[in-house]
Order: structure tokens, then sequence, then C-alpha cells
């Protein structure tokens, strides 16, 4: 028998098992064009002729789309697996025959529409007969190399726990010959191309079919929609339409290979009648055999239920009548009914008894009756203990043989599972993880939404962007989970004063931004409106709260930005909101910043100035200076602080209060520590010959040269160069960068320690809990800050901290520096508490070498011991 007059059986055996495929939108057609196609040999699909000519459903249907859309149509053939390869890279512009997956939706997009659907069919070799799905275990299987019917097998073969060896085949072609090569024990085919060439092989078919599904056409992700959804215009148009195109190449298919019934087998059907008449010996022998066919047939009809009741999806059928006439053991659990109760009940009783089910059930009459010709889509069941259950729903009509009668088959597959986990997957995609707010992402989608409104309804919208105060502080000194707890309860009271409409958003860190669409008609109306909210979160955020057993204040920077007044686009918004909420932060913290232009340009000076500072050491634009320290014990000089300085050769001056704090947010901080380590120590050198007695050097360490791994060998070299002693060099650091790193600041300053270097920590008293971890720093010195020292005297708690931090220094044998000392009044205090050493204007203000050579070296050589 040919291929052609195959096709026809094959078609007619699989026709009850056709999924109808999903409705889709229609396209205008466009102006006429080349479309590529590609296919893979697979009759009666697609059929190419040893001529090279390409025929079959596809390629009929193909040219009478050609002629609606006005396409030039070019044909690709190649096997399967390269084909996948071509369309993901763009080779091709329409993959046709395609089955759908997840794992490809994510490089192609699919069409709506199916040409048809088609089955699973297992081949095995004719010695080797299968008729359970079980049987496979074991054995090496044949699939097509990246093929749907492939997958699928193999999905279900993890499903069962049933373990073969699959090998990969470029074609269908390729795994039939195989099997009769022997070199698989079976071969997993779809069912149309099996039921036409399986003649043409040494192959069986066994009675394993499984998993139906729809042949789509597909494209390259986010290419070639317009010819997509043109497929579906044209397939959507023809099935709506008796006599169609569509209808006619479907059964034209049909009608030309019907399988023509051998002469020869009539001549034996009539031979063997005459010998039943005649012989009675026969008629028994007969009968023996047909009873021996009734029990092999009722063992195939017993096998193929156990193969559908282990399939995971409810499989079902009701007849014209009513009657549930199919039911699989997934569809008791589905109906939450037996099956000798689903045997005696109708379509109407069940619906009528359990409502919730009339999605499942409630079209079949219209597929019957030909009112739909098609039914495959997402049912939602909202069961009756309040769950809801979704099913992806088939159904396709069929007559029953026996009866006559028509039917639907429906096969429903629990999606529930899956639809949870894609809208957990995109509620995660959108919402931040600690504290469940939405995400810059979703938060950027909302801001771009209401600033298209804003503009449309002339109305203002408004942008907050919070920061949480020296949250960094709780962080370091009672841990990340009592920091996270911080988040989550802020991100509560963020929301308490918001309206409906507004989005409360995590930015990053501890940073919210708040979004207040259309919240005022005019300019004036949406500031006092947004400035109302903000002082509402503000008094709510600074209550105190408890978290894990510790008692938290805690403050928020907040910057305010209105649009679109203030700017015009969404990344300027953010950008101006950031930038207000830093000059809050500048002011001291927990204030309300307004965005105003020339905060703009302060940054843009910010950020000029660490592109200059970066070549000022090349310019030689910077030096350093000295401020001596002053011992009232011995009435002279004993040492003094390195600092550094920038001649900027425009700006008159910029103080290292604002210049080091931007080199610190560059690596420019380590350049310009050492430069200060080698002047510094090149300077000290040189007094040691001008002066006989110990003169000491301070020099300022920051965060980044104590993380920096070449800072002691830097050190070392440096000093190998003087003849001075270790002990003569002083690094002074201070609390806030020990906290950015302790355990490695500690360890670094012991090493430096161990060398005889002295350290001394400045700013004492500012911040975190001093006390706490004062006793693991190897210290030599503490300084008094000059925040403390400016109040004193007449201040009665700066002189109640002076006397603590003095009586403290004392107790764990460190020396006391006060710096900042400008009076004398200042000077007495200090001698009697019993601290002697100081630095400030009083005694002298920074100055460079030689200044300080004349002012004090005579000073210094007077008060050196004499031997």
């Amino acid at each position: 028998m040919n291929r052609s007059r195959v096709l026809a059986s094959a078609y007619l055996s699989t026709l009850l098992t056709l999924l109808l495929s999903w409705p889709g939108l229609s396209q205008a057609a466009e102006a006429k064009r080349l479309v590529r196609v590609g296919g893979a040999p697979m009759p009666p699909l697609v059929i190419v002729e040893p001529s090279g000519a390409v025929s079959g459903i596809i390629p009929q249907l193909m040219e009478e789309m050609a002629k609606e859309h006005n396409w030039q149509i070019e044909w690709v053939i190649d096997s399967w697996a390269n084909q996948l390869e071509r369309l993901d890279e763009g080779a091709i512009d329409v993959m046709s025959a395609i089955g759908y997956s997840e794992k490809r939706a994510f490089s192609f997009d699919f069409s709506s529409q199916s040409v048809l659907s088609v089955w699973g069919q297992v081949y095995t070799q004719p010695s080797s007969k299968m008729s359970n799905f079980l049987q496979v275990d074991g054995q090496t299987i044949g699939v097509l190399n990246n093929g749907i019917s492939g997958l699928r097998f193999i999905e279900l073969c993890h499903r069962f726990g049933v373990n073969c060896l699959i090998k990969h085949y470029d074609s269908y072609d390729d795994i039939f010959k195989a099997l009769e090569r022997a070199d698989i024990k079976a071969g997993v085919v779809n069912s149309h191309y099996g039921f036409v060439v399986e003649s043409e092989f040494n192959v069986l078919r066994s009675d394993i079919m499984f998993n139906p599904f729809p042949v789509l056409f597909a494209t390259r992700k986010g290419s070639n929609g317009d010819i997509l959804a043109q497929i579906d215009q044209s397939l959507v148009n023809w099935k709506a339409t008796e006599g169609s195109v569509y209808y006619t190449i479907t059964e034209n298919w049909t009608q030309q290979d019907q399988a023509v019934f051998p002469e020869w087998l009539k001549f034996s059907i009539f031979g063997l009648s005459l010998v039943v008449l005649l012989t009675s010996l026969i008629i028994v022998v007969l009968r023996r055999e047909v009873k021996r066919q009734t029990r092999q047939l009722e063992l195939s009809e017993a096998q193929l239920k156990q193969i559908i009741d282990i399939v995971p999806h409810a499989i079902f059928a009701s007849d014209a009548s009513g009657k549930i006439v199919l039911a699989n053991l997934e569809s008791t659990r589905v109906f939450n009914r037996t099956f000798q109760e689903l045997s005696t009940l109708t379509r109407t009783e069940i619906m009528q008894r359990q409502p919730y089910l009339d999605g499942l059930l409630g079209d079949d009459e219209k597929i019957m009756g030909r009112q739909q010709r098609e039914f495959d889509q997402e049912v939602k069941l909202e069961l009756p203990d309040g769950q809801v259950a979704i099913y992806q729903l088939s159904k396709v009509p069929f007559i029953r043989k026996r009866s006559n009668t028509p039917a639907v088959v429906s096969v429903a597959v629990d999606i529930t599972e899956q639809k949870f986990t894609a809208e957990q997957m995109e509620h995660m995609a959108k919402h931040d993880d600690l504290t469940n707010l939405p995400n810059r992402a979703f938060l950027m989608d909302r801001l771009e939404q209401s600033l298209l409104l804003s503009k449309r309804h002339k109305r203002f919208g408004a942008v907050i962007f919070v920061d949480l105060d020296l949250f960094k502080n709780i962080n370091d000194t009672l841990g990340h989970s009592i920091g996270d707890a911080l988040l989550q309860a802020t991100s509560k009271r963020l929301k308490t004063h918001c309206r409906e409409s507004d989005t409360v958003s995590r930015f990053g860190g501890d940073e919210f931004v708040i979004l207040l669409p259309e919240i005022g008609n005019t300019y004036e109306l949406a500031k006092m409106n947004a400035k109302s909210i903000s002082e509402k979160i503000r008094e709510e955020v600074v209550k105190e709260i408890t978290i894990g057993g510790h008692e938290i204040s805690t403050s928020i920077s907040q910057g305010l930005v209105f649009f679109p007044f203030d700017a015009e686009n969404t990344e300027q918004i953010i950008k101006r909101a950031d930038l207000a909420m830093y000059h809050a932060k500048l002011l001291g913290r927990n204030k309300i910043v307004t965005f105003h232009p020339s905060m703009e340009q302060r940054i843009n000076r910010k950020e000029r100035l660490k592109s200059e500072l970066k070549q000022a050491l090349k310019n030689n634009q910077l030096s350093v200076v000295y401020q001596p320290q002053y011992s009232m014990k011995t009435n002279r000089f004993e040492g003094a602080e390195a600092l550094l300085r920038w001649s900027h050769p425009v700006e008159d001056s910029i103080t290292p209060m604002e210049f080091i704090p931007l080199a610190e947010e560059t690596d420019t901080i380590i350049a310009l520590g050492e430069y200060v380590i080698r002047e510094a120590c090149k300077q000290l050198d040189r007094w040691r010959t001008m002066i006989q007695s110990q003169f000491y050097i301070t020099v300022n360490l920051s965060a980044r040269q104590i993380a920096y791994e070449q800072l002691i060998p830097f050190i070392d070299g440096v000093l190998s160069d003087t003849a001075f002693d270790y002990s003569q060099l002083e690094l002074e650091v201070t609390e806030s960068l020990l906290m950015v790193d302790m355990e490695r600041a500690v360890k670094v300053l012991k090493r430096l320690k161990d060398k005889g270097i002295r350290i001394s920590l400045d700013d004492f008293g500012t911040g975190y809990s001093s006390l706490s971890y004062l006793k693991k720093l190897p210290l030599d010195k503490l300084k008094i800050d000059k925040s403390f020292v400016n109040d004193i005297p007449g201040d009665h708690d700066s002189e109640t901290i002076a006397r603590t931090i003095i009586s403290m220094a004392s107790e764990l044998g460190l020396e006391v520096v006060a710096e900042g000392v400008e009076t004398k009044e200042q000077v007495d205090f200090f001698c009697r508490q019993g601290c002697f050493l100081f630095q400030g204007y009083y005694f002298s203000e920074p100055c460079d070498s030689a200044e300080l050579n004349r002012r004090f070296f005579s000073v210094i050589k007077k008060t050196q011991p004499r031997g």
C-alpha cells in the first residue's frame, strides 16, 4: 500500500483525539513579503517528494494563506533539530508542525490556532509486543531529538518512576530504521506520521498512546508576530466556515487516501465462508478461536484502561443522552465520586448536585451539536471547601461505534500548581523579598503610568525618597537580623499615612520610595499635601520600637520631588528625589527637603572635584601642614599632626572636610594617604637631625587604607629609608572607620602596634558604643573630640563626658589629648582633670614645615632636656 493511501486510515484513526486550538486575534494583511517556512518530513503534515517538491496538509494550507496575505512562501526542509536552531537564529521566519512546551516558550512565540492535534505513539520491533506503558521499563527507546512526543514520553517516565535508556534521532524515519536494525527496543513518533508510514517499515504499532498536543506554528521570540497573527486569522475564519479551504484540504487528503479493500482478501473471505459451511469441525475450531480472541480483546481493553488510569489527568466522556461513558481514575478524584456513581449519574444530574463542575461538563452538548467546533481553554472551578482549581480543558467530538451515538471526550489537566507558581514568580519579580513591598522595577512602571496621567489630567504627583538615618550603626552593633526586622517594621509604618492609590516601595538597602500620584491640581496644593504626609510619616517612624529586646529609636531623611514640575521623566524624578534626600542628611538628618535646581549644581561640583582631585597629586597641588601638640607637663611641643591641604588652581579654599570624603568615595584616598605618610616621615627625619629630643608625627588613616593589603608593606618601605624609631610615628584612626570592619581593623592595628608604631583614637565619644570595644583596640592615646571641648567650661554635660573619658583613659593607661583648644580657661580645666596634652589654635594653627621651624624650632631646642 503506498503512502498516500495510508493517509486516510491514519487520519480517521486519530480524528477522535484531535484537540482543537486556542482562539487568536486577527491582524490586517501586510504588504507582500517573503516568508521562509521551516519544515521537517512528517507525513501527512509535511511530505517531501523525491523531486524535492513539498506537499501535505500544512504546505497546502500555507499556499492558501499566501494568497490571502500576499506572501511568497519559501520552504526550508531539514531535520527537526536543525530547524529549531534555524528558528532560534532567525534563519527561518516560521516553524511549521511544532508542539508547545514551557521551555520552548522562552525562545519562541506560538500561534494560538492549531492545524490539528496528534498523540504520542509507541512502536516496537515485530517480536516485542508492548501493551502497557510500564513495559518500557529498562528498555532502550528512540525519540525525535527535541520533539514534543519524545519530551512528553520522558516526562511520563520520570513521573511514574520508569527507567529507560533514551536515544535521540534526527527524524522519525531514523527511529523506524533503528527499530528494523534492532538498535532500539521501541520508538516514539507522533500518531499521524506513524499511521501513514508504518507499512513501509518492519515495525509494530503498540497499544501505548499518550498526551495529545496541538500542531502549531512558531516564530522566534519577539519576531514576526504579524505572521503568526495572520496565520491565526486565516485558521479562525476557515474553521468557522463550512466548506472552507481548511475542511476541503483536510477532507481531500482523507478521501484521496482511503484504503482500497484488496480483492484477494474478498476471495479469501468467500473461500473461508464456504469452508465454514462445509465442515462443522471448522466451526468448532472457529468458535474456540473467537473465544480466545475475545479474551485477548478483553485483556487489551483492561490494559488500555490501566494505561488511561495511570495518566495523571482526568479523561472522561459523555454521550448525547448525558451518560458518562468513560472515566479514568483521576476523573473520580476531580468529580469526587466513585466509578459506580459516575456510571449511574447523567451529566445534568452531576451539575445539579455539584454546580461548580459546570465548567467541565457544561459545553458538551454544544460540541456534540457542532454549535462549537473547538474547545481548548482554561477553566477555573470554585470548590466547596473554598479552594480554587484550574484546569486546561480540551474536548473533541466522536461517534460511538456500537450505538452510533454522538459523544464528547474531555481531557482536563490540573494546572493549579503551575498557575500558582507562575503567579508567585510574577509577584516575586515585582516585590521585595524582605518587606513584600513593590520593588524598584514595579515602582518605575507605576511611576511611568502616573507621570503620563499627571500630564494628561494636568495634576501634580510627588515622589518621596526616604532613607533611614544611621541604619548601618544598627546593623553593625545589633546585627543584621535586628536590622532586617527594623526594615520590616519601617515598611509598615510608611504605609500608615498613605492612600490606597499610593505606592510604597523598597528601593534598595535602607532606602524607600513613596509614589503619591495626582496629589493636587496646583503645585502649591500638591506641595502642601505631600509635606503633610511626609510629616506624619516622620512622626510615625521616630516612635521608639522594641525589637529583639532592644529599644530602638530611629529617624528618616526625606527628599521630595513634584512631577511634572521638577522633572519630566522617571529617571530624572528618582535622581532628583535622591538628591533632595542627600541634602536632608547634610542638614543634620531627620529632615524633609524639597528638590531645588541648585542642588544639582552642588552635586555637579562634587563630581568635578572628584575628577580634579585625581590629578591634584600629579600637578603638585597637594601639600602637608603640621599642627603641634603641646604638653603642659614638659612645657614644650612634643609632636605634630600632619594635615593635608589642596591648593586648587581656581577655587581659593577647599577644606579637607570637603575633599577627604570625596577621596574616600574613590580609590584616590589610597594615593593621598601614601603621599601624607611619605611626606610626614621625610619631615620627621629632617627634624630628627635638628633636635635631639623624641619628636613624633601623627598621621590620619582612612577606612580604605586599613582595608588596603599593601598598607603595612608600604609603611615598612617608607620607614626603611629613615633613621628614626618606629615609635616616633603615630597613626590616628576614628571610631566611625573602625566600625566598617572591626575585626580587620583590630588585626591590622595590632600588627602596626607590634612594630612599635603608636596608635591614637580620634573623635572619641562621638558615636557607637565606644566603651564596649575600647579594650579590644591596641591604643596608646585618646583624643577628646572638639565638639566637647568647645563647650568647656560652662556646659555640664560636656564637662562630665570629658571627666569620664580622662578617668577611663587613666585606668586603661592611655594618654589623653584635648583637641581644638582655643582658650586658657579650657587649658586650665583639662589640667585640673589630669589631661596635660593639647592641640588647637590656642597654641598654634596648622602651618607648613618652614613656618613651624621659624616659629617653634628655637622653642623646641630650648625646651629639650639637657644632658
